[in-house]
This record gives C-alpha cells, structure tokens and sequence, in this order.
C-alpha cells in the first residue's frame, strides 16, 4: 500500500468517523487490517475488527491479539480508530499527570495507520456542547512511529528480508 493510498483511506475514514461520532454520541475503538487482494477487481481486501475493552490491562490484551492476527492474516497495513484525551504542554511542563487529570485536555479523534513503509497519525479535535451536539476542529496528520501495533511489521518485513525476528513490545 502507498502512503498517498492510506492518507486517502484515512480522510475517508475520518469523515465516517465524524458522522458516527456526531449520531452516536462515541466511537467504538477499530483496527481495520489490509491485505493484498486476489480479486482483479480490488487491490487490497479489508477486515474491520471492534476492539472493545475496559481498562488498559484489557487494552494491551486486545492489541496483542491484533498483532497476531495481522500476521496470520498477512496484512499489509493495519489502521486504528478510536477516541482519546490530548493534553497541550508547554516546555518544561511534566508528562507526570495522566491526560485525563490536565486542565488543557481536549477529546479527539485519532486515526493512526502502520504498514512497513509509513506510519502516520491523524488527530481531529472536538468539543462537546450541551444539548448533545459537537463541533469539529482541524484535522493535522503526524508523521510518528507509532508502537500501537508492536513490531509486527518490522518483523513481517524481517522475514521477508531473511533478518532476525524482533521483540514485539505494547506501548501506548
């Protein structure tokens, strides 16, 4: 998959995401996972997987099975949608305080893609009103190495190459 392909899955995707968060009121966290399609019609097939847990012990389980599951699923790209806490710092300012315990803390939507060629992030901001509606602010697209999926791709990529097996870690 191209970068330019996932930066395109990824506006769409975050227009649905808009729609569904505004007429539900909350995303429900997805992986969507691609793999190389056999159709002549289609280039990749896509599954969507619901990643729903409780607490982050359950967090880090669900992302382990993700990350078993695009192996055996042989994905190519790997694409995570859900809700989040950002919090604006400034220099000097401790990371200490957990997100959602700083006054400067805004919700957004995160959609964070991973394949072995590119990883990126885009972060939409959003405000909740009384009466239940919300207004969007501008979506910024980060490139970062994300850890969400492990190392699964450097290993997947690893094993193409011959090169020895990495571990795969769980960090958020």
């Amino acid at each position: 998959m191209l970068l330019t392909q996932a930066q395109s899955l990824a506006n769409d995707i975050l227009a649905i995401a808009k729609k569904n968060l505004t007429a539900a009121g909350h995303l429900t966290p997805v992986v969507i996972l691609y793999q190389k399609s056999d159709s002549a019609q289609y280039q990749y097939d896509s599954q969507i997987v619901p990643v729903q847990y409780a607490n982050d012990d359950e967090k880090y389980q669900m992302l382990s099975w993700v990350q078993q599951l695009i192996r055996d699923l042989h994905s190519v790209a790997a694409c995570h949608i859900s809700e989040a806490w950002m919090a604006t710092t400034t220099p000097g300012d401790t990371l200490k305080t957990p997100v959602r315990d700083r006054d400067t803390r805004s919700e957004v939507i995160v959609i964070t893609f991973k394949s072995v060629a590119f990883s990126f992030a885009t972060i939409l901001p959003f405000n909740r009103h009384e009466g239940g509606t919300i207004t969007f602010g501008d979506a910024i697209t980060y490139d970062v190495e994300t850890k969400i999926f492990g190392k699964v791709f450097e290993d997947l990529a690893n094993k193409k190459t011959g090169k020895q097996k990495g571990e795969t870690a769980l960090c958020h």
